[in-house]
């Protein structure tokens, strides 16, 4: 009989099964706000066809993709994480923690994406691509103040 040996793919995982879950999460629930975004954006502004308010729709566009991104995100993290932030004495849920981190990401985010997204249909700019733009754009914010917070570049 052959014995099974920890490949390493599966060392690689065990060493970084938590960031994955995590990175996991934020793919599944960035992917549902990206396509619900952009597919507002767009229907808001055929139906503001006449008089278009760019600033409403980036706002606007921002609250929807935050009811799908927020939620769906904290189902899957808890999800996968619940043994982790649950104190095992009181059984309480302490997860004032992760609340913290995101809390100035995503105000960074917020600002700057309305921001973009409302400079971009203010150029006549087809309005998913203004979405996907400023996403983008947004995202390299977010990786510039990971990188500068977090590693001191």
């Amino acid at each position: 009989m052959t014995e099974l040996r920890p490949t390493k793919y599966s060392n690689f995982y065990q060493k970084y099964k938590n960031l994955l879950l995590f990175n996991k999460n934020l793919i599944l629930s960035g992917r549902a706000a990206f396509f619900s975004g952009a597919i507002f954006t767009q229907l808001l502004a055929q139906q503001q066809a006449e008089n278009s308010n760019n600033l409403l729709n980036a706002a606007a566009t921002l609250l929807l993709e935050y009811g799908a991104y927020i939620p769906l995100f904290g189902i899957l993290f808890y999800l996968d994480n619940k043994h982790r932030y649950t104190d095992p004495i009181t059984h309480q849920n302490n997860s004032n923690q992760i609340k913290k981190a995101f809390s100035m990401s995503e105000l960074i985010y917020s600002v700057s994406k309305i921001l973009v997204q409302y400079y971009l249909l203010e150029q006549n700019i087809q309005p998913y691509q203004s979405f996907y733009g400023s996403s983008a754009c947004c995202l390299g914010n977010i990786s510039c103040f990971y990188q500068y917070k977090y590693r001191g570049c």
